[in-house]
Formats: C-alpha cells, structure tokens, sequence
C-alpha cells in the first residue's frame, strides 16, 4: 500500500480508525490523508465556524500521530455530503484503502458511520476498513470469507496483496448453502439424525472443492472452515470469527449488474454491523 485515507468526524468512534490508519502507514511506509467532512446543508456561518474547529483539532491530532506512530499525515477539511466526498478525497490522493470507524449499534442510523460507511462501500473501487480495535495493533488472527458457488477468490487476493497481516495466518471460511434442501426435508419430517447426515455428506461433497481452490491459491488447506448456511450467509461467518477469535473479518461485495452496482449485499452489510471486530470489505474485482 502507498496511499490510506481515514475519514472520522471527531467522536470516539474515530479513535479505532485513526489508530489503524495510522499503524498501518507506518508499517507499509504509506502516505496517511485524514479527513473531516463538514456538513454542507447548514448555514455558511455554521459550516466556517465547524471548518475552523475542525483544522484546530486536526493540528492536535497531527501532532499525536507524529509522537505516537512517528507518522506525518495530510489533513483535509471538506464541506459537503459525506459519502461523496470520502470517495472524492480518496481518489484524489490515489488511495489503496479507506478506513472509517464503526457505527453505533443502539442507534437504527447514524449521521456519519453506518450510511456513510455503507454508502461509500457501495460506490467505492477502494477497499473499505471498519475499525473496531481501540489500538491498531497488528492483526493476527484474520478471517477471510470465500464464496464457493462463484469461486471468487478476489477478497483473499486484494487483502494478500495489501499485507495487512501475514498471509500464512489466515482462516478461509466458506459458507456452503443448504437452505433449500434442509428445510424441504425438515418440514418432511426428517429427524435430527437425519438432517446431520445430509448436513456432514453435503460437506463431504464441498470439501475436495474448497480444498482444490485453497490450493491453486496457494493457501494451506488446514486453514479451512465450511459451515452450512441453513439461514443465511453471515451467520456461519460470524460463528467461525468467534470460534476463531478471529481480529479481522475479510469479505467482498457483490458484482455489477448492467449499469448498477446491486446494493453492498447482505452479507457484507450483516458482518459490517454485527461483527464485533474489525472488518475489511473488499469491492468486486470488475468494478
């Protein structure tokens, strides 16, 4: 990496997101931008005024960064809409990854992170960081999410690439679906017995897949989790990061499809808003 761009907004949800950035800069030799958004609908009194207490507070934070991480960041201060202008600075600054803090989960919105993450994901090339650890340390536990049905291996190979952790100590889980089937037979009345049994001879099927894709890429097939998707796709996720204690969550949005981007799918959104560690979300590789 050689460019990373954290948006906050000055809250304590900002503190895991200037951490990361700033331990990730450091250690990859990266330029670190950091940028504030002002609100553009307010009044232009109000929008100076938050524009100079923004640059304030930015003089401070540059300084902790410089004694704490030995880091020496670009600050900026936008006026406008949040998401739109997260992209527009990234771009700008020809950035490799963005990181935002997370969003709080007692509130169903919020005005900076949860729309803004989730807007910014849906429109962004640019992989997308959500932070959650208070201290950027180094990641040594990752998880990196597959889809076996589309064999897309893009998450794993953006996420190798960028050297955010090593390689050799990432999990792969894949989430086989079984939905339709598991609850065909249940309703048939097949016992719990039973329903183990088609669940362990289905793994059995996906297994030499997974293991034959881990392989070609050059991953060690121990590392591999299946787990049956009876509901949906991100619990059996979110069930190996516990298991694992995994500190990063790695998965990958959906594909266009024709001129439109489909909203950041379910899964990626369900792991961004329930995970409770960091989440990297990896844009489709043909975007």
């Amino acid at each position: 990496m050689k460019s990373i761009l954290v948006a906050i907004d000055f809250s304590t949800r900002s503190v895991p997101a200037i951490a990361r950035g700033a331990a990730l800069a450091r250690t990859a030799g990266a330029k670190l931008t950091v940028v504030h958004i002002v609100d553009g609908d307010q009044s232009e009194s109000m929008a100076s005024a938050a524009e100079a207490e923004a640059q304030k507070l930015f003089e401070k934070l540059s300084e902790n960064l410089k004694s704490k991480y030995d880091v020496d960041p670009s600050t900026l201060v936008v006026r406008g809409e949040p998401h739109a202008e997260i992209l527009n600075a990234a771009n700008r600054a020809d950035t490799d990854l963005i990181v935002v803090g997370a969003h709080r989960r007692d509130l169903i919105r919020n005005a900076f992170i949860g729309t803004t993450a989730e807007r910014s994901i849906r429109a962004s090339n640019i992989p997308v960081l959500i932070a959650r650890s208070p201290d950027g340390t180094p990641y040594q536990h990752p998880l990196i999410a597959l889809d076996l049905k589309e064999r897309d291996l893009h998450p794993l190979h953006v996420s190798k690439s960028m050297k955010i952790f090593n390689g050799t100590q990432a999990n792969i889980v894949f989430a086989y679906d079984l939905y339709g089937n598991y609850h065909l037979l249940r309703h048939a009345g097949a016992t719990d017995a039973e329903l183990q049994k088609y669940i362990a001879e289905e793994e059995g099927v996906v297994r030499p897949q997974a293991q034959y894709i881990l392989e070609n890429a050059g991953m060690n097939p121990a590392s591999m989790i299946l787990k049956p998707a009876l509901l949906n796709a991100h619990d059996p996720v979110l069930e190996a990061a516990s298991e694992r204690a995994a500190d990063l969550i790695v998965v990958g949005t959906k594909r266009k499809q024709a001129f439109q981007r489909f909203r950041t799918g379910s899964v990626s959104k369900a792991i961004m808003r329930r995970a409770g560690t960091d989440v990297l979300v990896v844009p489709p590789e043909d975007l």
